[in-house]
């Protein structure tokens, strides 16, 4: 064996040895716990922010919903009096769905938990941002089709 083979084996070994020194020294089971307790708090902070969302969306999302409600009686009652029935279905199903958003974003005011909970195991979309989002969607789509300023404002 020449010494340029005898070196290299040496070094293997070094390192062979040094990464065997760090696994014992880094892979205990302290360092396994708390990473896992790390994992799991992170791991619930992208669930509640998955479901809560920003603090700043929820309350536009709680005025688009009120906006949507106080328009949609002003549209309903001048339809009725019009005789415009479809358009005034519409405007029923735009309250319907503003009293919805409001309520979805200030469940803590007005649902009490076992409500909450009931409404998470039937609407399961309705617990996340993208589901609540969709539905949001929809109302301010049906406010579009309603072709008046007060609509295309409370719509977008």
């Amino acid at each position: 064996m020449t010494n340029a083979s005898q070196s290299n084996e040496k070094n293997d070994i070094n390192i062979a040895d040094s990464f065997s020194q760090f696994a014992k020294v880094a892979l205990t089971s302290e360092n396994f716990e708390a990473a896992g307790r790390y994992t799991k708090e992170k791991a619930i902070e992208l669930k509640t922010q998955a479901q809560e969302g920003d603090r700043s969306l929820r309350f536009l999302a709680l005025v688009g919903g009120v906006g949507s409600i106080v328009v949609g009686l002003f549209e309903l009652i001048s339809r009725i009096s019009t005789l415009q029935l479809v358009d005034a279905i519409i405007d029923v199903y735009i309250i319907f769905l503003g009293s919805v958003v409001v309520v979805l974003e200030g469940k803590d005011i007005f649902l009490s938990k076992r409500l909450i909970q009931n409404l998470n195991k039937y609407a399961l979309f309705l617990k996340f941002l993208w589901g609540r989002g969709s539905l949001y969607f929809i109302c301010g789509t049906l406010q579009l089709t309603q072709i008046d300023l007060l609509n295309l404002l409370a719509g977008t």
